[in-house]
């Protein structure tokens, strides 16, 4: 299921086929994985194009369990903004269906900081990370 998922998500779609069907075939694919397929998801993850990643946290919003969290805090170490930006995008949605997070706070935490304070974020992005600090504040 890994290999069918990676080639997926890695297709030449169109922005809004990508939105309105992409998102939620991709994620019919992810409910279907292993155990091994989690592991070389989150293994493989950062080594794949901006793109690609993106796309993954995107999914990964989506989907509800702890294996989903563990691949959206790998993403968090990419070195592209736009990655751990959908990182955390995808990381408040699982926080919002009541997917536990806690493991993550500290980690979740610092990346909102280090985003906030090292690049020019527009007015959205920083609502979406407001938003995000105040719900890890509570779970401290």
């Amino acid at each position: 299921m890994y290999r069918l998922y990676d080639e997926y998500i890695d297709r030449d779609f169109s922005s809004d086929y990508w939105s309105d069907e992409g998102i939620s075939q991709a994620a019919l694919i992810l409910i279907k994985f292993t155990d091994d397929d989690w592991d070389c998801l989150a293994k493989s993850c950062l080594g794949k194009s901006e793109k690609w990643g993106i796309r993954c946290a995107e999914t990964l919003g989506d989907t509800e369990g702890s294996k989903a969290f563990i691949v959206l805090l790998q993403l968090l170490k990419s070195e592209r903004y736009d990655v751990r930006m959908a990182a955390l995008d995808s990381i408040r949605s699982l926080v919002e269906s009541g997917t536990d997070i806690s493991a993550g706070v500290q980690e979740i935490s610092d990346a909102v900081i280090q985003i906030r304070v090292s690049e020019s974020v527009d007015h959205v992005v920083d609502l979406v990370l407001v938003s995000l600090q105040k719900k890890l504040v509570h779970m401290k």
